[in-house]
């Protein structure tokens, strides 16, 4: 009933044209997004991020409400007269798993905000940034979520795989908010792989200024991750200046654009 008031609202402004940023939106909070469920007030344009729960059922569409949900947003995303997507990596999956046709799709690459670029930080403004997060030496950073596309544990243990002498000129921070639960199963993940929390910090939440400061401070950033649409971590990174390496998978290489930058997130 809502998505029908919606529309029949938006077709009283007489729209030259309706874009949807964002079409995956109002399962569990008070939002409706809606695509074509009435006859059409103007065309519709959605931007296409990707498609991540569909490809991975199993850790995004495990409940069948969820699932029912999504699936009914795919079609919402089908009925559209054109698709914004993200990366040449999310326009495919639209091809090969909505069939959805290439010429209603348009490519669009994501861009990072002004903030992210290289800054020049004063000794005590360096000193004072590291310590409150209990960084104590050059450090190699990810940030972002914590959840099994990202691959944290998987950069984990690469880090422990890195010679002990190595080891102890370096530390990896993990920087982003995540939940008691998840700092909890990676501790666990690190003592049993043998690494102290000295050599792994998690940083918690940090403000934009502190992730640009970072991301301006860190020896390297990596992106590990399975999938992503885009990827943009790596760009921002990219955006201040910093050596930057991530997974040859999905969105990942369009953004680095260097093979050599490139690396198996299974191996």
């Amino acid at each position: 009933a809502a998505e029908r008031i919606r529309e029949h609202f938006i077709a009283g402004l007489k729209p030259d044209l309706v874009f949807i940023p964002s079409l995956i939106e109002g399962f569990n909070d008070n939002v409706v997004t809606s695509v074509n469920i009435s006859p059409p007030a103007a065309p519709t344009v959605v931007t296409l991020y990707d498609l991540i729960p569909l490809l991975r059922p199993d850790t995004y569409l495990s409940d069948p409400r969820v699932k029912t949900w999504y699936l009914r947003k795919l079609q919402a995303l089908k009925a559209a007269d054109l698709l914004l997507a993200i990366s040449e990596s999310a326009c495919r999956e639209a091809i090969d798993y909505l069939h959805i046709p290439k010429d209603k799709i348009v490519i669009v690459n994501c861009g990072v905000d002004v903030r992210f670029k290289p800054i020049i930080f004063s000794l005590l403004q360096k000193t004072s940034i590291l310590q409150r997060h209990q960084i104590t030496r050059p450090f190699v950073m990810y940030s972002g979520a914590v959840e099994p596309r990202k691959n944290v544990e998987g950069l984990i243990s690469g880090f422990g795989l890195l010679p002990q002498e190595t080891r102890a000129l370096y530390q990896l921070a993990i920087v982003g908010k995540h939940r008691t639960d998840q700092r909890k199963t990676l501790g666990a993940y690190l003592h049993k792989i043998g690494l102290s929390k000295d050599e792994v910090i998690f940083t918690g939440y940090v403000s934009d200024e502190e992730l640009v400061a970072l991301y301006n401070l860190c020896a390297l950033f990596v992106l590990p991750s399975f999938h992503e649409g885009f990827g943009l971590p790596a760009l921002e990174a990219m955006a201040c200046g910093t050596p930057t390496i991530g997974a040859n998978a999905t969105g990942i290489p369009e953004v680095i654009e260097r093979m050599d930058a490139l690396f198996d997130p299974h191996q």
